[in-house]
Parts: C-alpha cells; sequence; structure tokens
C-alpha cells in the first residue's frame, strides 16, 4: 500500500513539474522578440540566462509565500518553509 501511495505522489509530483517547465518555456518563446532585440544591443547569452532565472526564481518564491499565507490564513501548522518565508508577516 505505501509503495502504491509513493509511485502516485511521485507522479503528481512529476505532472506538476512539467507544467511548470510549460509555462516557463511558453513565457520565454513568447518574449523571443525582446530576448533578439537585447542580443542585437550587445546583451551576452550569460547575461539573458542570468536575466531569465531570476525573473524565474522571484516568481516562484512569490508564489510559495503566496501560498505560505494562505496556509497561515487558514490557520494549518506551521511548518519551515512558512517560517522562513513569512517571518514578519507571522506577527500580524
Amino acid at each position: 500500500m505505501l509503495l502504491v501511495l509513493l509511485a502516485a505522489s511521485a507522479l503528481v509530483f512529476v505532472i506538476a513539474c512539467s507544467n511548470v517547465a510549460n509555462l516557463i518555456l511558453t513565457r520565454t518563446v513568447r518574449r523571443e522578440g525582446e530576448l533578439a532585440t537585447r542580443a542585437a544591443l550587445g546583451a551576452s547569452t550569460g547575461a539573458l540566462r542570468r536575466m531569465l532565472l531570476a525573473e524565474s526564481l522571484l516568481l516562484c518564491g512569490a508564489g510559495a509565500r503566496g501560498r505560505c499565507m494562505e496556509r497561515a490564513a487558514a490557520g494549518s501548522h506551521p511548518g519551515p518553509l512558512r517560517l522562513a518565508l513569512l517571518g514578519p508577516a507571522l506577527s500580524i
């Protein structure tokens, strides 16, 4: 029974990761013109990659913080991620 639950959770995790990767890829394809313009103006590929990575990390962090705040409003048990991300918001 435990192995079935482990397999099911692994499948859900893989589906979630592929959805996030697909969303990031779609955003990048839509911005292809902007990236081409930046490259034509002299931006290196490393600079473009760092910019895209920074934006992705910012969006992921904002999503995680929003989810933690949603759980805090619902009154669920404080986990280490919630405590680390919310910090001052816990005293509200």
